[in-house]
């Protein structure tokens, strides 16, 4: 199979591994061998050392129209099965992952996206859930009600409004829209910023936060406090605190 036959694209590169939907002829639909391999990308990428952020994007001019319209309907369990390993894969992944967004999110492809640690989107570009005009219920609803607001939540939902790059940013659903043309840039730039902070507290953090999703204000408390102490002896760790204080002229004893 040649590159361009590939239904997805992966590239390594200064710690950050790129995967790319590969199915422009068809805006990137979702089809059960993509999501398969996708998330065996994902689930590579959480176990290799060297990866430290994922980079997740669609060839050509949208990102993925959701699921293919034409797998067959008949075979619903095989397709369900293939997205929930990958929304599986995606929410257990340790590394910080970037999505990068142009033309159309939508469906299962606007979830995929939301996933995302980071969303960055080309301000025209369309976030939709089209469900209830076809008489189905979203897959995806978890993490839209965790970032919307529940009036947005319901025109986005229930209604099935469409929100663009800007409006998606403006809503909070997005991390930022950017004008056309500029997002490959706006990525490096959020890429770079990720890249220098302390890995083992990203990676720390992010699994705290999806602990106080689903926890009490203790639970996370108690969690924040072991994990600290733990940072607080990790080999090597001091040093950031060092250049940190360092940095704005103040002395580790300032600290507490």
């Amino acid at each position: 199979m040649t590159a361009e036959d590939a239904v997805l694209l992966t590239g390594m590169r200064d710690g950050v591994m790129t995967i790319t939907l590969n199915r422009p002829r068809v805006r990137n639909a979702l089809i059960p061998e993509l999501m398969h391999r996708l998330a065996d990308a994902v689930t590579a990428a959480s176990a290799d050392p060297q990866v430290r952020l994922v980079l997740l994007t669609g060839a050509g001019q949208s990102f993925c129209a959701g699921g293919d319209a034409k797998f067959p309907n008949s075979d619903f369990a095989t397709g369900w099965a293939a997205f929930e390993g990958l929304v599986t894969a995606v929410r257990a992944c340790p590394k910080m992952i970037v999505a990068k967004v142009q033309g159309h999110a939508i469906g299962a492809g606007c979830t995929l996206a939301l996933l995302a640690d980071f969303v960055l989107a080309e301000e025209p570009a369309v976030f939709r859930f089209p469900f209830v005009a076809m008489g189905l219920v979203p897959e995806g609803m978890h993490i839209v009600a965790r970032l919307l607001r529940p009036v947005a939540a319901n025109r986005f939902v229930l209604l099935g409004e469409p929100l663009t790059g800007g409006q998606a940013a403006a809503a909070g659903l997005i991390h930022a829209a950017v004008p056309p043309g500029d997002l490959d840039q706006a990525a490096d730039r959020l890429i770079s910023q990720v890249l220098a902070l302390p890995e083992p507290a990203l990676v720390r953090i992010k699994s705290g936060l999806e602990h106080a999703y689903r926890s009490s204000a203790e639970d996370s408390l108690e969690w924040e406090h072991q994990n600290q102490a733990e940072l607080r002896v990790e080999p090597g760790n001091e040093d950031f605190r060092t250049e940190y204080f360092g940095q704005r002229g103040i002395s580790m004893g300032a600290e507490s």
